[in-house]
């Protein structure tokens, strides 16, 4: 993978996913990419030339089951 190709994945998240839910993902395939380094099945991390996109969602709010039901009776 080319670090051009996961930067266009992470743009797409940042559509509909948290920042800090990118970031948590960026650093998943980090730490993959340098597991497979450190055992010899890749030559470098393509994950170490992207960024967090500046346009991801600060933060979503959540709400809990009973919340949504009488959001949804109104």
């Amino acid at each position: 993978m080319q670090p051009i190709t996961f930067q266009a994945i992470l743009n797409a998240l940042a559509e509909k996913y948290a920042k800090e839910t990118i970031r948590h993902i960026k650093t998943m395939f980090n730490k993959m990419y340098n597991e497979a380094i450190r055992n010899h099945l890749c030559k470098d991390n393509p994950i170490e030339g992207t960024s967090l996109p500046k346009n991801a969602k600060q933060k979503i709010k959540y709400m809990c089951g009973r919340a949504k039901q009488i959001q949804g009776s109104e």
